[in-house]
């Protein structure tokens, strides 16, 4: 399976069109799965015309980051999830392998208002984190006794562990914040040993190794470039 991950979008819609003709021209058939990494700019209430209406000839995913209408998305996880094409993947599901965790910490929640562009679900709560953690027990269980389950290899996230070193991209506080949430991601990575991991969040392309595990933090959607995007096979 050939999956093609795109990185914070905050609604540019047309730029991302325009960047996925690009890619096709590239890849043609190629792409399988499209996933995007959170800030995907899900603010139906805000902005409800706003949308990618693109028909796609794959299905789409898309997680949540800390720039998305949460109490929106849980009214879809009610709704099979489905907004448009694209299908909102939930924290702590598992597909095929891959763990989604979504969510992060907004540096700018001073300067946006409560329920209309900023919650608090915004973070991973502890409920979610027992579930996460909950959820990965059961599918490493069963991974050990059905052939059929493929054990987790990859974690696709909007924030990314405590231990990977993004301080080139921290321009606007001026030093690597480990928060609560990055510190769970860490607990995450080193309770799983995922062979890969893949976020967005801090709009600067990067990658590199940490613990035995390829990261790669995919660059934000921008207009007239660069263009950054990843490609993962499965």
């Amino acid at each position: 399976m050939n999956i093609l991950l795109l990185g914070d979008i905050h609604g540019r819609f047309d730029q991302a069109d325009a960047l996925y003709d690009v890619i096709r021209q590239v890849y043609k058939d190629r792409i399988d799965l499209m996933i995007q990494l959170g800030d995907f700019g899900f603010f139906p209430r805000l902005d409800p015309k706003n949308r990618w209406e693109r028909e796609f000839d794959h299905p789409c995913w898309f997680i949540d980051g800390n720039h998305d209408d949460h109490e929106m998305l849980r009214e879809l996880e009610s709704d099979e999830l489905v907004y448009g094409q694209w299908e909102y993947i939930p924290r702590g599901a598992i597909r095929q392998g891959i763990l989604f965790i979504g969510g992060a910490r907004s540096i700018d929640a001073e300067h946006r208002q409560r329920g209309l562009d900023w919650w608090p679900e915004e973070n991973i709560s502890y409920a979610e984190q027992e579930y996460i953690l909950q959820a990965i027990d059961t599918y490493q269980e069963r991974a050990k006794t059905d052939p059929e389950v493929i054990p987790i290899h990859t974690v696709i996230s909007h924030d990314c562990p405590g231990g990977i070193d993004v301080s080139e991209a921290c321009v606007y506080t001026g030093n690597d914040v480990v928060d609560g949430n990055r510190k769970f991601l860490q607990h995450v990575l080193d309770m799983v040993h995922p062979e890969r991991w893949y976020f967005g969040h801090y709009h600067r392309k990067m990658s590199g190794t940490y613990r035995g595990c390829e990261w790669r933090c995919v660059d934000m959607i921008r207009r007239g470039g660069p263009h950054d995007f990843a490609f993962l096979e499965i």
